[in-house]
């Protein structure tokens, strides 16, 4: 079966419009950007980086992709703002007395590169087994995501609202006393005392 250019083109449009409720926290240029940021990364197939996004939107020949990396190394809007308004969206598609279900996880990122910020070996836990452990350089996420009902599918889908950048005490120590180490639980307990607050009093 074929694919409907048409069809691939409106729920493109219906994504990108999603992205409105995100338009008071950024400048105009700042939300423009991450219109094209979002719509070169779902129509990414291979590696998901802003160079790759902005070919898959025919940006790369037109704009210089510096634009694009500073959106993330220098960008004016903060992220966990962005997961108050989702959690805010994502709480209509609960029925008043359904409890909120949360889940936290921690995702390995491969990266490698010297400039890379807060990259480490971390483990792969997808790759290791019981009598083998893979280790991996890279970033180690770890993430609050809010469980919502879809019309398109009878399970929940877990929809991330915040994220925290896991160090390991050795990478932090090469950082000096400007890093201070924090462990996964610590950086989890810190999400979910935010959405706690967020949730007035509703049960989680």
């Amino acid at each position: 079966m074929g694919t409907n250019p048409c069809g691939a083109q409106v729920l493109l449009l219906t994504l990108l419009s999603c992205l409105a409720v995100l338009r008071p926290t950024l400048t105009r240029p700042g939300f423009s950007n991450l219109q094209v940021l979002f719509a070169g990364w779902v129509q990414t197939t291979g590696l998901h980086a802003v160079t790759e996004t902005l070919v898959a939107t025919d940006v790369a020949r037109r704009r210089h992709h510096e634009r694009f990396h500073r959106f993330y190394s220098r960008g004016s809007w903060m992220p966990d703002q962005w997961g108050k308004i989702l959690f805010t969206v994502a709480l209509r598609l609960l029925a008043a007395a359904e409890p909120i279900r949360l889940v936290l996880d921690d995702t390995l990122a491969p990266k490698k590169g010297a400039q890379v910020f807060g990259i480490g070996s971390h483990l792969d836990a997808v790759r290791s087994s019981r009598k083998r452990r893979v280790f991996t350089f890279g970033h180690c996420w770890v993430m609050l995501a809010m469980l919502i009902p879809v019309p398109f599918s009878d399970r929940r889908w877990a929809v991330p609202l915040l994220f925290r950048l896991y160090r390991s005490k050795r990478t932090c120590a090469e950082h000096g006393a400007s890093a201070r180490y924090r462990k996964k639980t610590e950086l989890g307990r810190e999400m979910l005392d935010l959405v706690i607050g967020w949730a007035g009093g509703r049960r989680i």
